[in-house]
This record gives structure tokens, sequence and C-alpha cells, in this order.
């Protein structure tokens, strides 16, 4: 099973994954969490006021904007008052062995009010995290699963280790040309 914000449909053919596309509310107002959610919907309040239903056939709509051609994509809508937390739980639940999610980029005072989602999921994590950020135009999205040159960062830890593993096993599905990366920092005195 895959966790996906972002559209993994040519990755998870690849591995015959099956993808479940996750929504997680909270009691926070509708119109911040949701921008393209109707106004009549994005009502100030709990999210328990708002019609399930609606919500569900708002992302199935978002869902249906990406077709995914013999690929089984589940919806699944859950609240919780902890976001990255099930986002972690379902995963584990779902015993997903990627999470796909979109980066929304927050920076400044915006993320030490509303932290970052991403970087909670990406810390505590038992399955590798693909992070999709807000700047990647459509041209990139859809060559992202037909890369042919692929970069993995190490530092000789065991995380590194288990990206590289998860690195080559992607670079041959995708027949790409795999670069492993070390960086020394120098002392600017030097």
């Amino acid at each position: 099973a895959l966790g996906v914000e972002a559209d993994v449909t040519d990755a998870a053919r690849w591995y015959e994954a099956h993808v479940t596309a996750l929504h997680i509310f909270t009691n926070w107002p509708l119109a911040n969490m949701i921008p393209s959610l109707p106004s009549e919907v994005a009502q100030p309040g709990s999210f328990k006021e708002v019609d399930r239903d609606e919500l569900m056939r708002h992302m199935r709509s978002f869902v249906e904007r990406h077709p995914a051609v013999e690929v089984q994509i589940d919806l699944v809508l859950q609240e919780a008052p902890d976001v990255p937390r099930e986002i972690l739980a379902q995963a584990d639940a779902l015993k997903a062995d990627l999470i796909v999610v979109g980066s929304h980029g927050r920076s400044g005072f915006e993320r030490l009010l509303l932290g970052s989602i991403t970087e909670k999921v990406l810390r505590k994590a038992t399955c590798p995290v693909m992070v999709v950020p807000r700047r990647v135009d459509e041209a990139a999205l859809s060559r992202a699963v037909h890369a042919s040159r692929m970069l993995c960062p190490v530092d000789f830890s065991d995380s590194s280790i288990a990206a590289l593993t998860f690195a080559i096993s992607l670079a041959k599905e995708a027949d790409a040309r795999l670069t492993v990366l070390h960086v020394v920092e120098m002392s600017p005195e030097l």
C-alpha cells in the first residue's frame, strides 16, 4: 500500500502496488486546510459539522483529476487531532511500503505556528517517505517516475544505508543512473 498525496501511479504499476489516498481532518477551519473546497462547505467550526459525504465527494473529484490506469486507489477520510500521528498510524495499519506526501513549503511564522506535518512524518516513519515539494511543476511530476538520473546523498549512517538500498531498487526499476554522494563539510577557516 502507498499513502499518497501526489500522482504516483507509474511507481504503483511498477511494483504492482495498491494506492490509498488519505485525507485527515481536524477541528481547524476547513478554509485553511483545504483551499480548493467549495465555500459552502468551508465554514469555520468543527469538521464534525461538515457533511462527510461532501468531503468524500470532493476527495473523489480531487483524485479523479489524475486518472490512474490499472492502479487501484482507495480513498480514506479520517478525523484526528494530530495529523502526523494519524498519517503514521494509517501507514502502519495499511502496512505501507512507502508514504508519499506533498509539502506545502511553509516557512517563517506560518511554519512556527502550524509546524511541518511532512517533517514530523519524516522523523517518525518506519517506511520510506517520498516528499513532493510544492514548487514542482506538472511536467516534472510526469517525468518523476521516469527519471533517468537519481541522487542518493549518504552520511554512512544506518538510515543512509537504508536510503541507498531503496534508491538502488528505484534506479533498477527506472533503468536510471544512480549517483551516490557524500559531502564533507569544511570549516570556513580552512
